[in-house]
């Protein structure tokens, strides 16, 4: 990853411990992994690029270290996305535009967990 996008983040993002699948919310296609995780956003790997600018509804079904799951939904817009090495992968930044308060709270519970190590 680009080191400038990190330096842009205001928030700790999270590496999750495996990827989880995400989903397009309408349609059920799965989009890719999530990569890691910040109440404000996140990155994820796709087969396909995700252009720049393109706003999504995305599911992913998350558990917290306590067993406790949760399917967070989210609109999302793509920041930017870059092709891995061998181009059969991408890696693209989200920022989150619309959440819930209860799947923002998942979120900054599950960060707060993972940052408790």
């Amino acid at each position: 990853m680009n080191e400038h996008h990190g330096n842009m983040r205001r928030e700790p993002r999270i590496d999750l411990p495996k990827p989880l699948n995400i989903y397009n919310n309408f349609t059920e296609e799965l989009i890719g992994q999530l990569v890691n995780l910040s109440p404000s956003g996140f990155m994820l790997t796709s087969p396909k690029a995700i252009p720049d600018g393109t706003v999504l509804q995305l599911r992913v079904d998350i558990e917290k270290k306590s067993g406790e799951g949760h399917s967070v939904q989210v609109g999302a817009e793509s920041l930017w996305q870059k092709a891995s090495h061998n181009g059969h992968q991408h890696w693209s930044g989200f920022r989150i535009l619309d959440i819930s308060p209860q799947d923002t709270q998942f979120i900054q519970e599950l960060v707060a967990e993972s940052m408790e190590k």
